[in-house]
């Protein structure tokens, strides 16, 4: 992991530890132009400040189970979306972004050996995470809704807007954990499933 790689987690890892909703401020970052090796970091950066941003609090009212098009699992189907009130939202357990696969030119991860996840491989994902009885709620997030989710998070950052467009931010499973359960349970039975570029624990509240 280089400098700048260095810098970046640590930056997520203060925000995981005060995160709130409302309270992610954007990133600073020098005014001139990040070298290519950099500019391919931002988009797995970004996803990862975006997973401890929605972590926090937009699970509440459903944000997360249904984008507003209505988006549909990878396997087709509609993601039901039951409504998770502010009440319910502080008892519950760890969330877990599982990073896919994507183009290697924009994220290249050595798990996705040049490759990005295919059909068969999200559907076997999504089967294994809801078939965990630690796992409450797997939600599977477009690269378009990531994107947007980012933009909104993070605007007013004219870098980020700049390195970042749409389909640079991975699709994902944003993965909610039972209470008293270890997320880590969650991360050692998705170590090497094919079409996993990375898994994020963040922290719940």
């Amino acid at each position: 992991m280089n400098a700048t790689e260095e810098r970046l987690k640590d930056a997520l890892g203060a925000v995981g530890e005060t995160v709130r909703p409302g309270e992610v401020p954007p990133p600073r970052f020098a005014r001139r132009r990040a070298p290519r090796a950099y500019r391919r970091f931002v988009p797995m950066a970004a996803a990862a400040a975006i997973a401890v941003a929605v972590g926090g609090g937009a699970l509440a009212g459903g944000a997360l189970d249904r984008g507003p098009d209505g988006a549909a699992s990878p396997g087709g189907a509609p993601t039901p979306a039951p409504t998770v009130s502010a009440e319910t939202k502080g008892a519950t357990g760890a969330y877990i972004t599982v990073f896919l696969c994507t183009d290697p030119t924009v994220v290249d991860r050595a798990a996705c050996h040049g490759r990005g996840a295919s059909a068969r491989e999200k559907q076997f994902i999504e089967q294994r995470l809801r078939t965990m009885p630690i796992v409450e709620r797997a939600v599977y997030e477009s690269k378009q809704q990531a994107y947007e989710r980012f933009k909104e998070r993070f605007a007013g950052s004219p870098e980020f807007e700049e390195s970042v467009k749409v389909g640079a931010v991975p699709d994902a499973f944003r993965v909610r954990v039972r209470a008293g359960e270890s997320p880590e349970a969650v991360q050692r039975r998705l170590e090497g499933v094919p079409g996993i570029a990375e898994v994020v624990v963040e922290p719940g509240d």
